[in-house]
Order: C-alpha cells, then sequence, then structure tokens
C-alpha cells in the first residue's frame, strides 16, 4: 500500500500542462515514445538543476533489500530509489515499469521535502480531501501525460498501435483518451 501525502492543489489541467512542457522542453514533443530511464540520467538532472532542488541522485537495490517496494524519491539528498529490475524493465520499455518510472519523476518534479503524509489509520483521515491534493494521484496523473500525451491518443484511432507504439497500457491509453 503506498502512503499518500497532503501536497498543494494542482488540477489536471494544471499537471497536463506541466507533462506537456517538460516533453517540448526535453525534445519529445509529439514522440510516440521515449527513453523514460536516459530521460531521468540525462535531461531530469538538469531540470531539477534549474529548478533549484539539487543534484539527482539515481540508486538502484536488488528487490526485497534496502527499501520496501519499487521505487520511491527523497528529497534530503534528491534521490530516485528505484528496484534494479524496475530500472531495466523501464529501460527494455515494459509497460508497468516505464509508468513506475515516470510517477516517480512525477513527484520529483512536482512535490518536495514539505509533503504532509496522510494518517494510515482510516478512522483519522481527512474524509474532504481532493485528489488534486494527494502527492500518489498527482504522481500518477503526470505519468499518464508524459507518457502519452491526450493529443497524441487523439491523433491516432487505432488502439492496437498506441499500446505497442507508446508502450503504455490499456488502462493509460484509456485515461488519455476519455479526457
Amino acid at each position: 500500500m503506498r502512503r499518500d501525502h497532503k501536497v498543494e492543489y494542482r488540477s489536471r489541467e494544471r499537471i497536463t500542462a506541466f507533462a506537456t512542457k517538460v516533453r517540448e522542453l526535453t525534445g519529445f514533443g509529439n514522440h510516440l515514445s521515449f527513453d523514460i530511464c536516459a530521460f531521468v540520467e540525462k535531461k531530469l538532472p538538469e531540470i531539477l538543476e534549474h529548478m533549484g532542488k539539487g543534484n539527482l541522485q539515481v540508486i538502484l537495490y536488488d528487490k526485497g533489500t534496502l527499501d520496501p517496494g519499487p521505487a520511491h524519491v527523497t528529497f534530503s539528498p534528491l534521490a530516485l530509489h528505484m528496484e534494479k529490475d524496475v530500472w531495466w524493465n523501464a529501460k527494455m520499455n515494459k509497460t508497468l515499469d516505464r509508468f513506475i518510472v515516470a510517477h516517480e519523476v512525477g513527484h520529483l518534479l512536482l512535490h518536495n521535502h514539505f509533503a504532509k503524509p496522510f494518517s494510515e489509520d482510516p478512522a483519522l483521515r481527512i474524509q474532504f480531501a481532493q485528489p488534486e491534493n494527494s502527492a500518489e494521484w498527482q504522481a500518477d496523473t503526470f505519468a499518464a501525460d508524459f507518457l502519452l500525451p491526450t493529443e497524441i491518443a487523439a491523433r491516432f484511432p487505432d488502439e492496437d498501435f498506441l499500446i505497442e507504439e507508446c508502450h503504455v497500457s490499456e488502462k493509460l491509453l484509456a485515461r488519455s483518451c476519455k479526457r
């Protein structure tokens, strides 16, 4: 179970515009697919430096050893922690693993160490919190828009082609097409 954090309100439109801007700044613009790991290694550090967030470290670990779960980020020091298998599978364009990497990129770009954790006790959770205040919702939204912008999905009516060429899941495709 992922632990969520309350963060600054960001609308879907704002996150979509930001993901589009990042794609454009890095030269991916209208590309159907790109190497998400090369982006993390080469382009993301420049963006984070420009944002004043510091130097990014990528820390790979064996499944079930150092850290729980397939991936997470820290802000002090600024690091992307990821299972080696997830990283290598993302390099091989495995759908879920690409999404995991893009999700963590969303956290790195959108969030900081000031995020406040939601209570894990359902009785204590804020009942009126909007998804737009959820760090996990924001990172998922960023990842979906970063991997498959609505504009690209709209240009290609063949869903099987999009799934194959963009290396995305049917669920992500449905999300991109229904906006």
